[in-house]
């Protein structure tokens, strides 16, 4: 499903296994612009940290019209921290509760630091990813992956990365099978699938691959 307003974003949110239900509107409204910027995009990047980093200083984040192709994993924030005051919070104007005097003077990377407090988050992912699959946009792998889980650990038995595999893997993408290389592409060839993607359908399916990678079930 498209999310095409920030109600149906907001609702798509909140239907997800794991959301937190008391998180603002403010703070929503972040997710939401990640996943319209992500949707705008043709292509995006996605790898671990290490391989990432060096692209930041070329590629930019998301806010950074025509450099904005890169999907950036696991820092808290995605916006250029040289970025320019944002007028209101990205594109709702919405500002939070008890904000300090001076936030529309805020770059949108403080702002988002302030309301995330400098921690990344995995409903900030999602969205990113989700935004991409809903354009169909095709995505570069840029880190030797695989989609096996790490049993031993209880809390996240998959990475990041593998985590947003999981989710070309689940919504038409193709070639998201087995140990992946660096360099690989991946397009959408069940545009079916891509366009039926839910906040609701990741999680689902998420929790299932974590429950398997245990031996739960």
């Amino acid at each position: 499903m498209h999310y095409e307003t920030f109600p149906q974003f907001k609702a798509g949110l909140r239907d997800a296994p794991g959301f937190p239900q008391d998180w603002s509107d403010a703070k929503i409204d972040i997710l939401f612009q990640h996943y319209r910027n992500a949707r705008a995009q043709a292509s995006l990047t996605l790898g671990r940290l290490a391989q990432t980093q060096e692209m930041r200083a070329t590629k930019g984040s998301v806010f950074e019209g025509g450099k904005g192709q890169l999907l950036l994993t696991p820092e808290p924030s995605g916006f250029s921290s040289t970025a320019t005051p944002a007028a209101s919070t990205f594109g709702r104007k919405v500002v939070p509760k008890n904000a300090r005097p001076d936030w529309d003077k805020l770059s949108p990377y403080e702002q988002m630091n302030t309301m995330l407090g400098n921690k990344w988050s995995i409903w900030l992912n999602d969205a990113f990813i989700l935004g991409g699959i809903h354009n169909h946009a095709a995505f570069h792998l840029v880190s030797n992956m695989n989609l096996k889980g790490d049993s031993n650990s209880k809390q996240f038995p998959f990475n990041v990365t593998q985590r947003e595999l999981i989710g070309l893997c689940t919504f038409g993408y193709s070639g998201v099978v087995g140990d992946l290389k660096a360099g690989t592409e991946f397009k959408c060839t069940k545009a079916e699938l891509a366009d039926a993607a839910t906040f609701k359908t990741y999680g689902e399916e998420m929790l299932w691959q974590e429950n398997r990678a245990r031996g739960v079930g």
